[in-house]
């Protein structure tokens, strides 16, 4: 877990699609590189068409889409 390896936070956080902004990037300071589908992260099951979910997924396990801890 991101936020626990870089001791931003001593318990686990749940992903909040709705508010990732304001919940997760600006509290923790950390996002999400390299996501590829529409303008922002949004919920995976919200997602229309395989070919987008099929395009996020490979580049999840392939490394090319992860979470980064932001600098000041």
């Amino acid at each position: 877990n991101i936020l626990q390896k870089n001791k931003l936070a001593s318990k686990k956080i749940p992903m909040n699609y709705n508010n990732y902004e304001k919940r997760i990037v600006e509290i923790y300071a950390v996002a999400i590189d390299g996501w590829t589908y529409g303008k922002s992260v949004c919920n995976p099951g919200k997602i229309g068409g395989c070919e987008h979910l099929i395009s996020l997924l490979d580049v999840l396990v392939t490394g090319k889409c992860s979470w980064i801890v932001l600098s000041e």
